[in-house]
Parts: structure tokens; sequence; C-alpha cells
């Protein structure tokens, strides 16, 4: 067995998408920058929802992020079994995440880059005629710590079976309030892979069964739960939107009320929102477990064959921040020459 620990100390210089992010976004979110709303007296929300408070600070030019890192990890191999763990802790200082743009009041009809502020609510929040959410604005949070396990397992069993397996955990939380940060997309489920190989020594072929499985997801930042890839917030403007054109040009809606149970565009917001102004319509990103077989084989002394049957009980699923679901059941095939 064996132990090792490691320290690491580095900063990120904000880039061209830190930067350069401005106006309407592929995840649904407006957004300006520092220079934007420069002499307006912004301020920066506490998150990225409807509902932020302002945090007293003011819109300024964004700062490198800095970086503390630990690691500390055991090993431990006996025969033909190996394993390795370890335990990470990485602190971020001036995190750069996206939170909700606050105003002073008036600030409807003013201009923000190719927008003008078409709604502000008591809170200081504005909105624009291009996106559903409020405006974001980059800035550098006070810090925040990602720790986590990350673990792998290396067996050769008897004859010519190999077992390999690992598993990863990450959680993050804002420093001081312990919730998820700002930070886009988030933070995947723990998540596990494991495959069972067979690959006889005096034979190029091979089989091998494989999975992959993650937990649910619930700890979603309140810019996932507004990211119309994640929780694909929808408000009573969207849905009014939608029930008068989209819905109407599809003849869901008739003389005013939803084809399908009768209602009228106040009793489907109250239905969908509960009374809120706005809400996720997913709370949280749904775990699964994916299952395949893929195996190789030769045709003659410089090519090989592969075949992956993939997804085999046709499970939806999906990553955070991914948008759409991953393949369904299929199969692939592949040729390999060497020259």
């Amino acid at each position: 067995m064996s132990a090792q620990g490691y320290y690491s100390r580095g900063f990120r210089v904000p880039n061209m998408t830190d930067l350069g992010t401005l106006g309407l976004q592929g995840n649904g979110f407006y957004e300006t920058s520092a220079a934007g709303v420069a002499g307006r007296g912004a301020e920066i929300g506490d998150s990225a929802a409807a509902t932020a408070m302002s945090t007293g600070r003011p819109v300024e030019q964004l700062v490198p992020e800095t970086a503390n890192n630990w690691e500390w990890g055991l090993n431990w191999q006996r025969g033909g079994v190996r394993v390795e763990a370890s335990y990470f802790l990485l602190r971020l200082g001036q995190a750069v995440v996206s939170q909700a743009l606050i105003l002073p009041p008036g600030a409807v009809g003013q201009p923000l880059g190719d927008q003008v502020i078409s709604a502000q609510l008591p809170n200081g929040v504005v909105f624009v005629p291009a996106a559903v959410n409020p405006v974001l604005v980059r800035a550098n949070l006070g810090g925040a710590d990602l720790r986590g396990v990350e673990q792998t397992l290396r067996w050769r069993m008897k004859g010519c079976w190999f077992l390999t397996q690992n598993l990863t955990w990450t959680e993050a939380r804002e420093r001081g309030s312990g919730a998820p940060p700002d930070i886009e997309p988030g933070v995947p489920a723990p998540a596990t892979n494991v495959s069972l190989l067979w690959a006889p020594s005096r034979r190029r072929v091979w089989v091998e069964a494989y999975g992959m499985a993650a937990d649910r997801q619930s700890r979603l930042s309140s810019l996932a739960l507004a990211d119309r890839r994640i929780g694909a917030a929808r408000s009573e403007a969207s849905i009014a939107s939608f029930f008068r054109n989209g819905a109407a040009a599809r003849g869901l809606v008739r003389d005013g009320r939803l084809a399908a149970t009768g209602e009228t565009l106040e009793q489907v917001q109250r239905r969908v929102l509960g009374g809120a102004a706005s809400a996720p319509m997913y709370t949280a990103v749904a775990g699964y477990a994916v299952f395949g077989v893929r195996a190789g084989f030769p045709m003659g002394g410089r090519s090989e064959v592969m075949i992956d049957f993939y997804n085999l009980t046709d499970r939806n699923w999906r990553g955070v921040g991914w948008g759409i679901d991953a393949d369904g059941r299929g199969v692939t095939l592949r040729w390999k020459a060497r020259l």
C-alpha cells in the first residue's frame, strides 16, 4: 500500500467567454457586462433567479480567479487486484459566476445592449424582450469549495477475464451560504462505470460488457434551475406568449381555452406556476443506468472489425447541461486498418 498527497495553487484570468458573453445566449439568458451598465448604479444579485436580492456589491470589471487545491490518496495492490482512491478539495476565490443584474428603480425603457429594458421587479431585477429570464451579469463570487472522491478498481481475474470500475463524486458549495454556486452548467451527480472484458492472450478477439450509472442530481444552482437546458424555468409572460401564439397556431387553443382541459390562460398559469411569477419545469436531473456490449475481431493480419451494441435497454438519459438526451438503443460498426 502507498499513500500520496498534493497541493497546488494557481489562478485563471477571465477569458474571452467571460468577457465576451454578451446578449442572448444559447442557454436562454440575456447577459450584459460591467461596461454595459457603467454609471447606472448597477449591483450584483445574490442568485440568478428573479427573486434575487442585491448583495450591495457594485458591478465591476472581472478580476482573476484563484485556486488552492489539495488531494490525498491511497493505492493498494495485491496479485491481480489494484485499487486507487483519492479525496480532493478545491477552494476557489473570486470565482466567476453569472448573477442577476440589479438596477435602481426606474430602469424600464433604458437601453441595454441591443435591447430595451421592458420590465423591472421591486427587487431591482430587470428583463428584456429577448429572454424570459432576468438579465444576468458576470461577476466575481466571494468563494466556492468543490470537494469529492475518485476511485478506480482494476482486477485481472482468472484466465482471460478483466474487471474495471471507477466512481466519481463531487459536491460544490458557496463559501458561507452552502448553496450550489452559479457556475455554468453545474456539478455532475455521483457516477460510476463498470466493464467486464474477455480477452484471450493468444487471440485478437475480445468481448466487453459495460455499464454506466449516475445518481439523481437535485443540488442545482439558481442558474441551473433557470437554464432552459436543465431546469427550464417558465414565467407568466412566456406561458402567455406560447398560449396566444404557438399553441393557438397548432390548434391547441380554441376560443381562448386550452382544448385538452378547457382552461383559460389564467388557469393554466396558476396550475403551472402555483401563483409564483416563474418556476422551473424540472428541479433535478434524473439518474440513469445504461448498458452495452462491444466486441472486436481480426479481419486478416492488418485490420480489425469492432461492433458496439449500446444502451440496450433504450433508456432516456442525459448529463447536467446537455440540453438533449443521449442516444437511445443503437449499434455502431467500425473497421480499423493498419497500413
